[in-house]
């Protein structure tokens, strides 16, 4: 048997420049009860996970995976009996969280679709993590890693989520002992199924930890047909000293939920997707004082460049945590090539911009406040690859890889494409370097991958290379 792999690449700038990236492949699963098993799951996991009432089960985050979530549909005595079997897992992490349900299986209806949510509902979701993956992502950049930081001082959580108003009676359960429990259910909050869907939340001072006055609002998002995103601002809630803030009866839509207040840096706390059910949730905000990032960008001669754009990575106030804002820390710049930007005190990477050039590696990682950086940027190359097929049949999908000379290491710039419907990529903004060429169909086996082609790419460049498949 000819052994074949499949392809899945990933957006991960801060290891290896790739481009052309579906990150959701990176989730998979399936439908049923089967048996799924990993050998560095907590000790008792496994019985948790594979139960008959298991409808649907997949694994992510899409970033490198790593935690698995078990989808199922059951009454109150089959959950009571899987109630016990959570209790044995032995891991110092573990919670219960309670939600207003039935809920619905991520697997069965991806896209939340309005006639597939019957046949998606389910009473609980276990979620455990594989060690391996825990330890990769909890270690990531701020931007990258979906861990926070009391799991991290815990270790990788297991969760059981519950649903109740469905199939499960909540007064009927028997919770184990010693394990922590969230409540979401509108009811545990004051408020009730006339409420719709509600969110609630406090803000902080992300250094002192103490409640801030301030303003909170939505933003609704919408997805125009030319691509990207569009924001418009909703209603807001004027927070008092204690922090407290609430919203009641959000109608259905995509939200995102921004914390304001003079002195700090505005931030994205959290997002809504209301479908007409009502919900509870929580939301906690923190925010950080602002500092100042200023400096200049030149070429390759010294020359202010006009038009960079500069954009912060990795923002990170002392807490550590992923701090997301409306603006999304970018500049651009003047004719003189300075530029002037706000992100939190703490820590920032500092990442560069601008068709026809490029700035090698990662950029320089930097203390907010920081005045008069100094960044510079290089004429880059593009690059155009075309496939020939000749006495060949066209695969369904079709990749080409550039490999920078070294290797995919931390800083470099490579990766995967897939052919378009002329059968060609163009890379654009590709450093000076040089590259190994290879082509495969995805999935594929050793055999079909083209023999390597060497290149070499100046700044400046814009060349023509042919890959040529014959079988």
């Amino acid at each position: 048997m000819t052994h074949k792999s499949l392809i899945r690449t990933l957006t991960l700038v801060l290891t290896v420049m790739f481009f052309a990236i579906p990150a959701h492949a990176l989730i998979f699963g399936g439908e049923g009860s089967g048996s799924v098993e990993r050998p560095d799951w907590p000790a008792g996991a496994a019985a948790v996970f594979n139960v008959p009432q298991r409808i649907a089960y997949w694994e992510g985050p899409p970033l490198g995976g790593g935690q698995f979530h078990a989808e199922c549909r059951g009454n109150t005595d089959e959950l009571n009996e899987l109630l016990v079997l959570f209790g044995r897992i032995e891991a110092a992490n573990k919670r219960i969280v309670v939600e207003e349900g039935p809920g619905q299986s991520f697997w069965l209806n991806r896209n939340n679709e309005a006639d597939k949510r019957k046949k998606a509902e389910m009473d609980w979701c276990f979620a455990v993590w594989s060690q391996s993956g825990w330890d990769q992502l909890k270690n990531m950049p701020a931007d990258l890693n979906p861990t926070s930081p009391e799991d991290r001082e815990k270790g990788p959580p297991c969760e059981l989520t519950i649903y109740v108003g469905g199939n499960v009676d909540w007064e009927q359960l028997k919770l184990p002992e010693g394990i922590t429990l969230i409540d979401h259910r509108l009811a545990a909050h004051g408020f009730t199924r006339a409420d719709g869907y509600v969110v609630r939340g406090t803000l902080f001072d992300d250094a002192t930890k103490r409640p801030l006055a301030g303003v909170v609002y939505l933003e609704k998002i919408e997805t125009p047909e030319q691509g990207g995103y569009e924001y418009t601002r909703g209603p807001e809630v004027k927070v008092t000293g204690d922090g407290l803030w609430t919203f009641k009866n959000i109608e259905p839509a995509w939200y995102r939920i921004i914390a304001t207040r003079e002195g700090y840096v505005p931030r994205v706390v959290g997002y809504a997707k209301p479908d007409g059910r009502p919900r509870f949730s929580t939301i906690d905000g923190r925010l950080a004082k602002g500092g100042s990032i200023s400096g200049s960008v030149t070429d390759s001669d010294g020359n202010g460049l006009e038009g960079a754009r500069v954009q912060l990575y990795d923002v990170a106030p002392p807490a550590g945590t992923r701090y997301d804002t409306p603006s999304e820390y970018r500049a651009t710049t003047d004719a003189d090539g300075k530029f002037e930007l706000v992100a939190p005190i703490g820590s920032a990477r500092v990442g560069l911009s601008k068709e026809g050039w490029c700035h090698p590696g990662l950029g320089p990682e930097i203390s907010v406040p920081a005045t008069d950086l100094q960044l510079s940027m290089q004429r880059a190359a593009t690059l155009t690859v075309i496939v020939l097929f000749e006495s060949a049949e066209v695969p369904e999908q079709y990749m080409i890889e550039l490999t920078p000379e070294g290797g995919n290491v931390v800083g470099s710039w490579g990766g995967s494409a897939t052919l378009d419907d002329k059968n060609q990529v163009v890379l654009r903004n590709a450093p000076p370097g040089r590259y190994t060429l290879v082509g495969h169909p995805n999935p594929s086996s050793d055999a079909e991958r083209t023999p390597p082609m060497e290149i070499e790419l100046t700044g400046g460049d814009d060349i023509v290379k042919t890959i040529t498949v014959t079988n």
